[in-house]
């Protein structure tokens, strides 16, 4: 299993009457501590202070309400990760306090306030075309599914860890994220579209992840750890997507208890058949369409029944021999009523409603063989590689204009 960095959680610390800062990790406990010791009226009214602060760009604001210390960072916490418009705030937040209950709060910001207006224009822009590639015919499940493969799809892990990656806005306009910035963006998204999503982060892996609710039980999903590194074009895992604790258990992570925001102690899904698929995996309705072993294959999320629509009968050679790897290599993907795939040197189209297959562009093999298929800034690509190991990140290369396919 890679390793990739986490964010830490920490918080400056500005004592009352004291020139003293400190700063310390919030442990999951803090955030159990969220009780019946303040009022419902007393978490609304230190959000929503907490709210017209950053919408200011408020460097410091009062609390009114009576709000205790401990209680204070779990609210700003939740606010931040799954709310979509302050991915410019940073996960850090200093108070002062006089009898442990909050007087003030400051912020910082990783976007000047200046910069802001043109930074939200390309920040809603970008997290309306992950809201849009679901609709309202899928599953919550898929939805959650298409999410994750198109951000693992369009983000690479950041191993420089400039401050930017730690954000969403990193993710989705940067296209570049450490594990903090992918779970933000994911929990964001899913929160969007009406999912509850939230983060958990481990102190012992220095690593961070989301928890997701599908049908009132909650489940694991690490976008990070599906997203190959080094980047692979065109590639993103499973093995990692709706899990049990179990699961994550035999996946060899580690959290504490009171690390995890919720239970997931659902097995539904610890064995589920696109645990091995790393490629995308396209949906329609409740289908779900995808390149298994040279098989094209879909699957009903409602009826629980697959098939197999067509079979890749082809092999990808071995530059500089006349010999062939074993295994077969299709991708898919998914534009209007027509399912596309690729043989080694082919791109062909699969009609959902005639079953009719027709062939798209036949490509010269001298600078690789096709390993995938993926449509991105209104154009059809294939992902171009001369092997199929992990030591070949691979190239985008053009197919045809997505107008051309309707």
């Amino acid at each position: 299993m890679k390793i990739k960095k986490a964010a830490a959680f920490l918080l400056s610390l500005f004592m009352l009457g004291s020139t003293i800062n400190m700063s310390y990790s919030v442990s999951a406990e803090a955030s159990d501590m969220i009780t019946e010791e303040y009022s419902d009226a007393a978490y609304q009214q230190t959000l929503e202070e907490i709210k017209k602060g950053l919408d200011n760009c408020e460097s410091e604001i009062k609390i009114t309400a009576k709000i205790h210390k401990d209680e204070l960072y779990p609210i700003f916490e939740k606010l931040i990760s799954t709310d979509k418009d302050y991915f410019y705030v940073k996960k850090y937040l200093g108070y002062s306090f006089i009898n442990g209950y909050v007087c003030s709060i400051k912020f910082k910001y990783l976007i000047p306030a200046e910069e802001l207006d043109e930074a939200k224009k390309s920040f809603n822009s970008r997290f309306e075309e992950f809201v849009g590639c679901v609709d309202e015919s899928m599953t919550d499940f898929q939805k959650c599914m298409a999410v994750h493969d198109k951000l693992a799809l369009e983000c690479e892990y950041d191993s420089k860890l400039e401050q930017i990656s730690y954000t969403s806005y990193g993710a989705l306009v940067e296209g570049k994220a450490v594990c903090q910035g992918y779970s933000m963006a994911y929990a964001q998204i899913l929160t969007a579209l009406g999912i509850e999503a939230d983060i958990i982060s481990s102190e012992s892996m220095g690593h961070m992840w989301n928890m997701v609710k599908l049908n009132e039980k909650w489940y694991h999903v690490d976008v990070t750890y599906d997203d190959p590194l080094p980047e692979i074009a065109g590639k993103v895992r499973h093995i990692n997507f709706m899990n049990s604790s179990e699961k994550m258990a035999e996946l060899d992570y580690s959290f504490a208890d009171n690390e995890a925001p919720h239970i997931a102690g659902s097995v539904i899904y610890d064995k589920a058949f696109w645990k091995d698929i790393d490629n995308r995996i396209v949906h329609k309705g409740s289908e779900m369409f995808f390149a298994q072993e040279g098989y094209i294959r879909s699957y009903d999320t409602v009826s629980k029944k697959g098939k197999t629509l067509h079979t890749v009968d082809d092999v990808w050679e071995i530059y500089g021999t006349n010999s062939f790897y074993e295994g077969v290599y299709p991708g898919v993907e998914l534009y209007g009523n027509k399912l596309y795939f690729n043989s080694s040197d082919t791109v062909y189209s699969y009609d959902l409603e005639t079953e009719e297959i027709s062939e798209i562009k036949t490509v010269s093999t001298q600078k690789g063989n096709l390993y995938g298929l993926y449509i991105m800034n209104g154009k059809l690509y294939a992902v171009s590689k001369t092997t199929p190991a992990t030591s070949d990140s691979g190239k985008w290369r053009s197919i045809a204009e997505t107008a051309e396919l309707d």
